[in-house]
C-alpha cells in the first residue's frame, strides 16, 4: 500500500523548500547579480501529522497556519463493520444474505451456506444454548437444519480507506449471531477490532512517511500521530 506518488512527492517538496533561500528572478536584469530571499529569523519548521481522518504536513510548527492535507476517508466496507459494530442490528435471512453478499464482498461459498438452512420449530422439554440452538422457558426449541455448517465467527477482509494508494485490505474478525426463534442473523465485530485494524493501517501509513521524509536527503521532518 502507497500514498499516492504525487501526494508523496508534495509533503517531501515542500518541507524541503520551506527551509531553502529563494531566488528573485524579478530582480535579476544586468546578468551579473543574483538577488536571494532568505527568511528573517528562523526558518520555518515543518512537521507532518497523520490520524484516521487525515495526513497533513504543517509548513511552519510554529504558527501552523499553512497545511497540506491528504484526506482520507472509509471506505464502504469498513464503514458498514463499523455501522454494524455500534448499532449491533438483526438481519432476517434475505437481508442478511445481501449484507454478507454485497455490501462485504463475502466469498459466495460461505454466502451459500447461509441460503442453504431449514428453520424449524418444536416442542421440548430440556434447556440447552447453543450455536443455532435456543429453549425458552425450557418448553419451545427452535432449531435449524444445516446450522452446524455455519461459520461461528468470519474473517471480513476491507481497506480501511478509500483513497487510491490506500486500497491495503485487512481482515476484520466478526462473530455470527444467530436468533433461531425469530429467523435473525447479526454480525458483529469482536471487541476492539475496528480501533485494531484502524491503528494497523496509521502505523503503514507512519512507516512510509518515516523511509519517505528521513531518507537521508534533506533536513529530518518531524512525524507525530494525531491531529495538529
Amino acid at each position: 500500500m502507497t500514498l499516492p506518488a504525487e501526494t508523496l512527492k508534495l509533503i517531501q517538496d515542500t518541507a524541503r523548500a520551506a527551509t531553502m533561500p529563494r531566488i528573485v528572478p524579478e530582480l535579476n536584469t544586468d546578468g551579473r547579480s543574483v538577488h536571494v530571499l532568505v527568511a528573517a529569523g528562523e526558518p520555518p519548521r515543518p512537521v507532518v501529522w497523520h490520524g484516521p481522518a487525515a495526513v497533513v504536513l504543517v509548513i511552519d510548527d510554529a504558527d501552523r497556519r499553512d497545511r497540506v492535507a491528504f484526506p482520507l476517508t472509509l471506505s464502504e466496507r469498513f464503514a458498514c463493520l463499523g455501522r454494524l459494530a455500534r448499532e449491533k442490528p438483526w438481519h432476517q435471512q434475505a437481508e442478511f444474505i445481501r449484507l454478507l453478499r454485497i455490501d462485504l464482498l463475502v466469498d459466495p461459498l460461505i454466502v451459500m451456506k447461509f441460503r442453504k438452512l431449514d428453520w424449524d420449530q418444536k416442542t421440548e422439554g430440556s434447556g440447552e444454548v447453543r450455536h443455532g440452538r435456543e429453549r425458552l422457558g425450557n418448553a419451545i426449541m427452535a432449531q435449524v437444519q444445516g446450522i452446524e455448517e455455519l461459520p461461528e465467527d468470519l474473517d471480513i477482509s476491507a481497506p480501511v480507506y478509500q483513497q487510491p494508494g490506500e486500497r491495503r485490505e485487512y481482515l476484520v474478525r466478526c462473530a455470527v449471531e444467530i436468533d433461531v426463534v425469530n429467523r435473525r442473523f447479526a454480525l458483529r465485530p469482536v471487541a476492539d477490532e475496528i480501533e485494531r485494524v484502524i491503528d494497523l493501517a496509521q502505523a503503514d501509513i507512519g512507516c512510509r512517511l518515516e523511509s519517505l521524509l528521513h531518507d537521508g536527503q534533506g533536513p529530518d521532518v518531524p512525524i507525530y500521530y494525531g491531529h495538529p
